[in-house]
């Protein structure tokens, strides 16, 4: 299976590595914290590689097996690049409002909302858009991904609840401690969110056709038994 490669000149020509002020910054991001400029921290580029490399080789697997990561964005400025981002590569998504117990109870909503609202009688407390946006979902996701840990509390807990691995930007203001998969960068910067979701967008992507092409591979061989 093909990696994404990462170089040193795209995240310091994305501004991957610039953090917080050091005033803002919290306790469980230090180990990726390469160290200060005029009060602002910097995140480690090394480190940056390895977990971005680390996170997008998992994306890949969890794809190939065709699993859908939920792509989970509370952020109303980041909507239009988060939605763009899940419907190039088809995935379900959720933007401005968490619907409690989406996660937790999602046999409830993949087997009741989802039905309902293909034959247009789905309930008015969840919205067109909301169903929408998880129409393709055939099953409970393989994953979640976000752009910011501070400002998705609640899927996050009930990612945990229900033990699905996160994906996340990690900048020197959140804490990593409750997730497994970091990505260590700047998640204020335009262009390093669009770098990141580029960056993820392709591993699933790749993912994918590793997967498909597998699935071909075996197809071929049993049919020509």
């Amino acid at each position: 299976m093909k990696i994404i490669k990462l170089k040193f000149s795209q995240l310091l020509y994305n501004a991957v590595h610039i953090g917080h002020p050091l005033a803002q910054s919290s306790n469980f991001s230090t180990w990726y914290i390469y160290g200060l400029r005029y009060s602002t921290l910097l995140i480690s580029p090394s480190k940056t590689v390895f977990f971005w490399k680390k996170a997008c080789l998992a994306l890949s697997r969890l794809s190939a097996k065709f699993g859908s990561i939920l792509f989970v964005n509370l952020d109303p400025a980041l909507n239009y690049l988060l939605h763009r981002m899940a419907n190039v590569i088809q995935q379900p998504m959720v933007l401005n409002k968490w619907r409690g117990g989406l996660l937790t109870n999602w046999k409830f909503v993949f087997l009741r909302k989802i039905p309902d609202f293909k034959k247009n009688l789905f309930l008015n407390t969840w919205s067109h858009d909301f169903m929408q946006n998880l129409k393709g979902a055939t099953r409970l996701p393989s994953g979640i991904f976000t752009f910011n840990l501070n400002n998705n509390f609640l899927p996050l807990q009930e990612a945990r609840t229900v033990n699905l691995p996160i994906f996340s930007l990690a900048d020197s203001t959140v804490d990593t401690s409750n997730i497994l998969y970091p990505l260590p960068g700047n998640d204020d910067a335009v262009s390093s969110i669009t770098f990141c979701s580029i960056t993820v967008s392709k591993s699933i992507l790749l993912g994918r056709l590793a997967g498909m092409s597998k699935y071909i591979k075996y197809k071929k061989i049993y049919t020509n038994v």
